[in-house]
């Protein structure tokens, strides 16, 4: 795999790990910010009619947090979602404002007024990778500009309703600045340790898959050939053994897709090496990367395919495209051919095409000659929109 690949890899492993514990996170944050909003409400000295709109704000955020809980939270959802955290860290503070009396609000130097509400947000845009790669330059500039933002709305604030502010008042508006600040360094920093400990553990699960994979081929489908070469293509037994090679292939098929992003080339190169003697064109897939089921399909594709060609001709072709994020690989061979009525008929042909079609695509067979047989598998390729996830990862097609 290239560099570039690997890097892909690294990255889309850290942020799918970071994602799942920011679904967690954003609910207690919710939480954490509904519970400032009471405090305020109870503590403040606020117009009449301000409690009642400040109890009702942290209900809503309470809302909020027990759906994070259960559908994910903006970051999670991804896409423009995020916007909401962004608005609502400008917004509340700006209706707390309206609600106390001029003179109270930034009148203790300990803090203004709602000063620990926005810190959780603050948090979420330094802890989260919530744009791809490719944008990263674009969220830290959103992610600073956002923290400008909070600084310096309690300061446009008392300057806004004082025409004479204190040196009180800034000094509030200081410490509710430092708060934020710390919020967002906070969450940098438990980003870099999140991401460092997923990076650990995908080199630990790596280290894992590679020894399990390599003693499946060096001692078994290695053992199996040693064994055929010394005792000849008749030995007593070789059926037995060849069965066993094939199991053993479709177990190191499943190693290979038990991951959550699966370098797409790999799931060829095999079924190549089990195939070199008949397999005349092999793919060029490069870095790009598929999900976890999409590769499990093309996998058991190949296999089921390549298998079924190797046994009935003398020679296959296989030719691999994606266009418009659809996968079209073609199995060709010389065989005999086969009735088309096999294809509606229990089997593997059968049920590989039903398994294609539940996954958004088809297996058909295209070649009516009499001998040999064109099958053509189609299949997305990209991941769908997920219903907690929103925004789908696209392949690293580099």
């Amino acid at each position: 795999m290239s560099t570039a690949s690997t890097l892909d890899l690294r990255a889309m492993h850290a942020h799918e790990t970071t994602r799942h514990l920011v679904g967690t996170m954003e609910g207690l944050l919710f939480i954490a910010q509904a519970v400032a909003i009471l405090v305020s409400a109870m503590m403040d000295k606020l117009l009449p009619e301000g409690q009642l709109i400040l109890v009702s704000l942290a209900v809503g955020h309470l809302l909020l947090g027990m759906a994070a809980f259960r559908y994910g939270g903006p970051f999670y959802l991804g896409g423009g979602w995020p916007v909401l955290w962004f608005g609502l860290v400008l917004i509340v503070p700006l209706i707390v404002a309206h609600l106390v009396a001029p003179t109270e609000y930034a009148a203790s130097p300990t803090c203004v007024q709602l000063c620990g509400y926005p810190a959780p947000a603050a948090i979420l845009f330094a802890f989260y990778p919530w744009l791809s790669a490719q944008y990263a330059v674009l969220r830290e500039l959103i992610a600073v500009g956002m923290l400008v933002a909070v600084v310096i709305e309690p300061l446009l604030i008392v300057l806004a309703i004082n025409d004479h502010p204190t040196r009180t008042n800034f000094l509030s508006v200081a410490t509710s600045s430092v708060s934020v600040v710390l919020g967002f360094a906070l969450g940098k920093a438990l980003g870099i340790i999140f991401r460092r400990a997923a990076e650990k553990e995908r080199i630990l699960a790596t280290q894992i898959y590679d020894k399990h994979r390599e003693f499946l081929h060096t001692r078994a489908l290695g053992g199996g050939r040693i064994i055929r070469n010394i005792y000849g293509p008749h030995a007593k037994g070789l059926k037995e053994l060849a069965e066993f090679q094939q199991s053993v292939r479709k177990l190191r098929a499943e190693l290979l897709t038990r991951r959550e992003y699966v370098p797409l080339g790999e799931c060829f190169t095999d079924y190549a090496r089990a195939y070199e003697r008949v397999l005349r064109d092999s793919p060029q897939i490069g870095s790009m990367v598929v999900p976890e089921a999409t590769a499990s399909l093309i996998a058991k594709s190949l296999g089921d395919l390549l298998r079924n060609a190797a046994e009935h001709g003398d020679n296959v072709w296989v030719y691999f495209e994606i266009t418009n994020g659809v996968g079209v690989l073609d199995v060709v061979d010389d065989g005999p051919g086969f009735p088309n009525q096999v294809m509606d008929r229990p089997g593997n042909l059968h049920n590989l095409r039903e398994e294609a079609r539940a996954a958004g695509g088809d297996l058909v067979r295209l070649d009516q000659s009499p001998r040999g047989s064109r099958m053509r598998l189609t299949i997305p390729v990209l991941p769908r929109q997920r219903r907690r996830g929103g925004r789908s990862l696209a392949t690293l097609d580099r």
